[in-house]
């Protein structure tokens, strides 16, 4: 084999290996920016959930308060215990109209998902018949 040919061989294969080379780092570098990335986000998640925690600590603290307060002042007029129950059934109200509200947004979420099957609504309530 000529000179000339193998150092045409051995160039192109070293110019083969450094792309190889140049490849692995481009792939590494972009793994360690990848975990660098995730570290800065779990980070701000982190940060952003013990405001979140705090904000309602404070607000259980608040709830709890304007409910005392609500009890006080309606014990000016009735009994403490009239007070007491009437706050009890607000509360009791709003939190089944929040479950209430919460459930249906969740069927509603829930019924697109399910009829992804290919097929339309109208055509399965027809008897499944597809043109």
């Amino acid at each position: 084999m000529p000179l000339e040919k193998r150092s045409e061989e051995t160039s192109v294969i070293g110019a083969v290996v450094d792309v190889l080379d140049a490849g692995q780092r481009v792939i590494l570098d972009r793994i360690e920016l990848l975990s660098i990335e995730v570290r800065a986000a779990g980070s701000s998640a982190l940060a952003s959930l013990a405001f979140v925690l705090f904000g309602l600590g404070l607000l259980l603290v608040g709830w709890v308060a304007g409910n005392a307060l609500a009890v006080v002042l309606i014990a000016r007029i009735w009994s403490s215990a009239e007070g007491l129950a009437v706050v009890a059934g607000v509360n009791l109200a709003g939190g089944a109209l929040a479950l209430l509200l919460a459930r249906r947004r969740a069927t509603a979420a829930a019924a697109p998902a399910r009829n992804t099957n290919g097929h339309d609504a109208e055509a399965s309530s027809e008897g499944g018949a597809t043109a």
